[in-house]
């Protein structure tokens, strides 16, 4: 499937992905909708869906509020700055 999917990080960062769908609308609303679904996972970001195996290489096309600034940065360097925060 070709598309994009949610990658949901933990303030430790930790990341997992899941909600998929064909345009990034789809998959923000969504996550909208996830009530207390990945409670654990706060922060949302969408990559391009590639498959089954996410790299911690890809880049977030879009980044939701308050880590916006880390959108086109990739997975890793998303998690890095997590596990970084004081």
């Amino acid at each position: 499937m070709k598309g994009y999917k949610a990658v949901l990080f933990a303030q430790d960062g930790d990341w997992v992905t899941d909600f998929r769908g064909e345009t990034k609308e789809e998959v923000a609303e969504q996550l909208a909708n996830r009530y207390s679904r990945w409670i654990f996972y706060p922060f949302e970001g969408i990559v391009l869906d590639k498959g089954s195996l996410t790299s911690a290489n890809q880049r977030v096309v879009d980044m939701a509020s308050p880590l916006e600034h880390l959108r086109g940065k990739s997975i890793e360097t998303v998690s890095k700055y997590l596990m970084n925060r004081p």
